[in-house]
């Protein structure tokens, strides 16, 4: 699995980061704003996508869709995140 965390900084107020486009963008290339745990399925914090591991699926092709996605959604270049991860734990994430 995958985790991306994206923030679309806003370079002396020129441009208002638009999330609403970027998480539409986001699920169109596969990404999820939910993570599944044990008991359930959970909300990931806001900017915070998951995306299953698959055939093909690279670290590096996870940062190229993210970099994709994010690109022109604010004034100043977004700051991107991106890891593969074996476990997680979470605490207080509210059920999906």
């Amino acid at each position: 699995m995958f985790v991306v965390r994206i923030e679309l900084p806003d370079a002396a107020g020129e441009k208002k980061p638009d999330y609403v486009t970027l998480h539409q963008k986001m699920k169109g290339q596969g990404f999820f704003n939910k993570i599944k745990f044990g008991d359930g399925e959970r909300s990931l914090p806001h900017a915070t996508y998951s995306h299953n591991s698959g055939q093909g699926v690279t670290l590096p092709s996870i940062l190229e869709k993210a970099e994709a996605a994010a690109a022109g959604l604010c004034s100043g270049k977004p700051r991107i995140l991106a890891m593969e991860v074996g476990q997680a734990a979470q605490s207080g994430l509210p059920t999906g």
